[in-house]
Formats: structure tokens, C-alpha cells, sequence
């Protein structure tokens, strides 16, 4: 689930509490990102996951800092 934020280090902390720890970027490929069907990890992004062997959340940078980010209307919560 990649995730905008205002602020990433703010909400790796949210994450942090809830036992979210910073892991290794995913690929599904061994190329790493590498090839044309699957990117590397976003600059300034950050990928969070409760334990190595689960899906976890990428936070992504918001690219204007002054706007707010819009929530998506059709996501209403992600239960953890």
C-alpha cells in the first residue's frame, strides 16, 4: 500500500509505534527494479513492514509540501 504523506518522518514514526520497522524495498523480479515492468524504489520514500516476511506500506513524499494531501474517498482505513 504506498501511502502520500505531509510528512514521512512524521508518519514512520506514527508507523514505528505500531511495530512497523523500516525493511527492504520489495520486488517481485530478481533485476531489483531494474527492468521497464517494475521501478525502483521513489526517491525520499520510505518502506515500512511489521515483520520481513509481510507486506508493508511505502510513504511517499507529498511533492508539494504547502498543499494537503487529499485522501482517497474509497479507502476508508487500513486495519492493521
Amino acid at each position: 500500500l504506498a501511502i502520500n504523506c505531509a510528512d514521512v518522518k512524521q508518519s514512520e514514526e506514527f508507523y514505528n509505534k505500531l511495530g512497523f520497522v523500516k525493511q527492504d524495498y520489495p520486488y517481485a523480479r530478481l533485476n531489483s527494479g531494474q527492468g521497464q515492468f517494475e521501478p525502483p524504489q521513489p526517491n525520499k520514500s520510505v518502506y515500512l513492514a511489521p515483520s520481513p516476511n509481510s507486506m508493508g506500506v511505502l510513504l511517499l513524499q507529498n511533492k508539494n509540501k504547502k498543499k494537503a494531501v487529499v485522501p482517497n474517498p474509497v479507502l476508508r482505513s487500513m486495519n492493521v
